[in-house]
């Protein structure tokens, strides 16, 4: 080693000798291969331990953490395997097991959580907290989104390339694919969403049943909307208003259990407890251009 400043413990720790300055190596084969690379903390069996490391300023706990990293700068990897193939991305902070497995070069990505973005390969600007929080599809190339803020276990599990989507609560838009711009809070808002864009979704179960591709939609309350599949540029607030609608579009209600039972039928207004509430089987409740008031 002929850099200055540098602590090293444990077998194979800095194997090759390093110019670099400023490093802590502590662990079986931690930063085995640290070249040039100055102000780097690896702590853990083979912590930056595979890549020759020239880059900066990286912070790897656990083992595997940072594995292969190379080129990259300024991440933080805490959790065994966190960030295990990341080459030449920068200022990540990837924390829990496994979490930002696949990542490679995305930059400026936060994900906290067991398996948090554990399959998201490339994608910036990203910030996923819980388990298994924004995971992607099980093929990493595919997870190219960017700019998601994603709170909650499974919340945003399947996100592929889905951008500018908000998501908050368990499960939480944990269908989307490649949907973006969609707003979803509570617990399995917007769950079976997949490829719909700029819904907004709060409350428990909002959106939550309908395997949707739906675009423009606001549902605001307990399963407001919560059968939506095609319908669009609906606007559903209260307790259940709406529930069992499917592909109406246009639609305005508001109130509790406001056309609850009402499947299609496109461009109705219904304000107040139970108005335009409809047949008891909803296939039947078809009638479109309604308003009623009361």
């Amino acid at each position: 080693m002929t850099g200055s400043d540098n602590i090293t413990i444990g077998r194979c720790s800095n194997n090759t000798g390093a110019s670099g300055s400023y490093n802590i190596l502590l662990g079986c084969k931690s930063g085995m291969n640290v070249s040039s690379g100055n102000d780097n903390i690896a702590l853990g069996q083979s912590a930056l331990g595979s890549g020759t490391i020239t880059c900066h300023g990286n912070i790897a706990i656990g083992k595997n953490a940072g594995l292969v990293a190379a080129d990259a700068e300024f991440n933080i990897f805490i959790g065994c395997g966190a960030g295990q193939a990341v080459t030449s991305a920068d200022n990540n902070v990837l924390m829990g097991k496994w979490s930002g497995y696949y990542l490679t070069t995305a930059i400026n990505n936060t994900y906290v959580g067991g398996s948090s973005g554990v399959c998201r390969q490339t994608g910036n600007n990203n910030t996923a907290i819980g388990l298994d929080a924004f995971s992607g599809s099980a093929t990493p190339a595919d997870n190219t989104g960017g700019s998601n803020t994603i709170i909650g276990a499974y919340a945003g599990y399947v996100v592929t390339s889905g951008s500018y989507n908000a998501f908050l609560g368990n499960d939480a838009g944990r269908s989307t694919t490649t949907g973006s711009y969609n707003t979803f809070l509570g617990k399995n808002a917007g769950c079976c969403l997949t490829t719909g864009d700029e819904n907004i979704f709060i409350g428990c179960g909002a959106g939550a049943n309908g395997i949707m591709t739906a675009d423009h939609n606001i549902g605001l309350g307990v399963e407001a909307g919560r059968k939506i599949t095609s319908g669009a540029q609906n606007v559903h607030i209260g307790y259940k208003p709406a529930a069992e609608l499917t592909t109406a579009s246009g639609t305005v209600y508001i109130g509790q259990e406001t056309a609850e039972q009402r499947q299609t039928g496109d461009n109705n207004i219904a304000l107040g407890t139970q108005a335009l509430y409809g047949d008891s089987t909803p296939a039947n409740n078809t009638g479109s251009y309604n308003i009623s008031l009361g």
